[in-house]
């Protein structure tokens, strides 16, 4: 298995799978397209036993990949469609596993729908048995990951005391967008507060996906430079965490207002973010004029400081207009 697929924990690993019981199988693979046993395959995943016909199998794969030094899940699958088209790995000699099982991130067709929903985020994890992030770059796997529920409590990740910083109800053009999230990455980076980044904020400009007018926040903004900044958890943290503990977070909301800010806004913003009484503070931007934000006093410095990238202008992007940038 890759370094980046992550067991669900609601099945075995190979529950899905052919058992070793059942001699006719060689190996099982990963899709890396669709339902078919004639897919192509992602060597991410995959569980093989000592027969000839996979020994061959690598053995062909490991001279190509000598010879031409290509892309060594491309040589494994050239190889495997040469084998099956031989007799010597046509089902159930090789077996595609099912999607749905086995999900592969890249091939997974419904993360609009899902991404923002965690009721349809814990049924997608107690059906599957792994989600392989593939094609995921940087840190876009850590974020996925954790958005998903799947990092676990390490070193009290859930469990220990994180004072918290939200910001909601953001909503604007991209660059207003932006300018919000910067805004909203200094408070909780001046104030000592680690940042939850938002589940989805409202474009009021160009192609939105069908989430009546929203989208995920992690398509509008480049993660790696995000988490450059700022400590950050999930926007389904709380949610998470209450698999690990029953204690409620004290809250408080903020509520940003441009229409007529004092000279000291940003400071007086900071200050009252340290609140040492409040586990989590939420910063709600539902009264920013958004083509205003940038002309109060200090925001333009603090937007040049924090100068978060749009999720499009990164190699790291993951998500494109009409889904994640992946391979399928």
């Amino acid at each position: 298995m890759d370094g980046d697929v992550y067991l669900t924990g609601s099945h075995h690993p190979l529950s899905k799978m052919a058992p070793m019981s059942d001699p006719s199988w060689s190996i099982q693979l990963q899709s890396n397209r669709r339902n078919l046993n004639n897919s192509d395959i992602n060597i991410g995943w995959y569980w093989v036993r000592p027969t000839e016909a996979a020994h061959e199998l690598f053995s062909r794969s490991y001279a190509m990949w000598n010879r031409t030094g290509k892309w060594d899940q491309g040589i494994v699958d050239t190889i495997r469609s040469e084998m099956v088209s031989e007799g010597k790995l046509a089902f159930p000699a090789s077996i595609v596993l099912s999607l749905s099982d086995y999900i592969n991130s890249g091939c997974y067709p419904e993360w609009f729908k899902i991404y923002p929903n965690v009721t349809l985020i814990d049924e997608m994890l107690s059906e599957a048995v792994l989600i392989h992030f593939a094609g995921t770059r940087g840190k876009t796997k850590h974020f996925m990951a954790k958005h998903l529920g799947l990092w676990g409590d390490l070193d009290g990740y859930y469990t220990g005391e994180i004072p918290l910083l939200q910001p909601v109800n953001l909503s604007g053009t991209r660059d207003q967008l932006l300018w919000q999230l910067d805004l909203a990455v200094y408070l909780a980076k001046s104030s000592g507060r680690t940042f939850v980044f938002p589940m989805t904020v409202n474009l009021t400009e160009g192609p939105t996906p069908p989430l009546d007018g929203s989208r995920p926040a992690v398509a509008l903004v480049d993660v790696d430079r995000f988490d450059a900044l700022v400590p950050w958890v999930e926007g389904t943290y709380l949610h998470n965490r209450a698999r690990y503990t029953h204690a409620k977070p004290r809250e408080r909301t903020i509520s940003v207002d441009t229409t007529d800010p004092p000279g000291n806004w940003t400071d007086e913003l900071v200050r009252r973010c340290r609140s040492p009484a409040d586990d989590m503070v939420k910063i709600d931007f539902g009264k920013v004029d958004g083509s205003k934000l940038i002309k109060l006093g200090g925001v333009e410095k603090i937007i040049r400081e924090m100068n978060l990238r749009p999720c499009g202008e990164s190699r790291h992007c993951w998500w494109g207009e009409k889904g994640p940038r992946l391979g399928c």
